[in-house]
């Protein structure tokens, strides 16, 4: 973050910490102003940066706060809110392995198909192998093969640099091996060819004979699975994309969400696109494009995400989406806030900073919700 930035922020989240419970609009002159939004007021001055606070949705304190600014990273909350409401904080994800099984123990062709767990590799392959044994699998006659179909293989979105996808994001696909990059760090276009690699060599340690090569395709629609793995809680997923900021973990749940909402092809558009229609349903207009933010063609208002996060605190999955966003001194927010009982959600792309979450008031007794936003700040 930007000098300039974290002094708004500093200003603003000490403030609400004792904001008193009332509403405050966007008085016209700043002397009818009380001194503590005075003096945030003041650091703002005519730079390009929208402040909200609420109560529940009840304005305490807004600077320009129907401008659509990009998000940043803050972007990810729009596609957390939405996936939690469709699948809920517990649910997991499966990585299936797919076939027909006959009596003797015996399989064909062995296809390994992912529903977006961005963090399958070779544990998630060797428990898979285990619980293929424990179903009865005896010898692979055929080969293991990991499925490409089940979320389009797209890896681009409007208002991406072109360096993007080598420097910032991996190949987003349903069926992940080791985030889908080297150990050098170099992405990969393969996972699903190294988890049907890794899922042959865990047969073969159990005992259970591969024929062939293991390879990759598209996989038949109707094979009865055989055994699955699970991911973590969609709750303790959104925790570790939330709290790093990883853009990889949010585009390919962002593909999830898009698959969860009968959306064929996935895509990163579709699942953006479904953060939008979620968003609308709440009378919030945002302009998406990823689920990562990495796009700076996006676009939301403080006011908006202040509504949304609103609406999450009444929501059944509120508070666990709520515990997902890091507390200050952890996460992206290391080093910084440490002193203030905040969970919140930073994001950085060039020229822009922004902050968005929720502050507790001990003059209130409640978490409020606060979205900063800015754009060209100085240092």
């Amino acid at each position: 973050m930007r000098r300039t930035f974290r002094t708004v922020v500093a200003a603003a989240l000490g403030a609400a910490l004792l904001l008193p419970g009332l509403s405050l609009g966007a008085p016209s002159a700043a002397a009818a102003l009380p001194a503590w939004a005075s003096s945030i007021e003041k650091l703002i001055g005519t730079k390009s940066m929208s402040v909200a606070v609420g109560d529940g949705g009840t304005f305490l304190y807004r600077h320009d706060p129907a401008a659509a600014r990009p998000p940043a990273s803050v972007q990810k909350l729009l596609m957390a809110m939405p996936l939690l409401a469709a699948l809920g904080p517990s649910a997991t994800i499966p990585t299936d392995a797919a076939g027909n099984l006959r009596s003797d123990g015996s399989v064909g062709n062995l296809w390994v198909i992912g529903g977006g767990d961005p963090r399958t590799g070779p544990g998630p392959m060797r428990a898979l192998a285990q619980a293929l044994v424990d179903a009865g699998v005896t010898k692979v006659t055929g080969r293991i093969l990991g499925d490409t179909a089940t979320f389009s293989r797209d890896w681009w979105a409007i208002g991406w640099k072109t360096n993007f996808p080598d420097d910032e994001i991996a190949l987003p696909t349903a069926l992940t091996f080791r985030r889908n990059r080297l150990s050098n760090g170099t992405p990969i276009t393969d996972p699903e060819l190294r988890a049907a690699g890794a899922l042959t060599i865990a047969l073969e340690n159990l005992g259970v004979d591969v024929v062939g090569a293991p390879s990759s395709g598209s996989a038949p629609t109707d094979l009865p699975v055989i055994a699955s793995v699970q991911s973590r809680p969609v709750s303790s997923l959104l925790a570790k994309i939330l709290g790093l900021s990883d853009n990889f973990g949010a585009e390919v749940l962002g593909k999830t969400l898009a698959f969860a909402s009968g959306i064929r092809p996935a895509t990163i558009s579709a699942g953006a696109g479904v953060a939008k229609t979620y968003a609308a349903d709440l009378g919030v207009t945002v302009s998406a494009y990823d689920s990562s933010g990495l796009s700076s063609s996006n676009r939301l208002t403080a006011a908006g995400l202040v509504a949304l996060l609103a609406d999450a605190e009444m929501q059944p999955w509120g508070l666990a989406f709520q515990d997902a966003l890091p507390m200050g001194g952890e996460g992206t927010l290391a080093n910084r806030l440490s002193d203030v009982r905040v969970h919140a959600k930073t994001g950085t792309i060039d020229g822009v900073s922004a902050l968005a979450g929720w502050v507790w008031s001990s003059t209130n007794g409640t978490w409020l919700e606060f979205v900063i936003l800015s754009q060209g700040l100085a240092k």
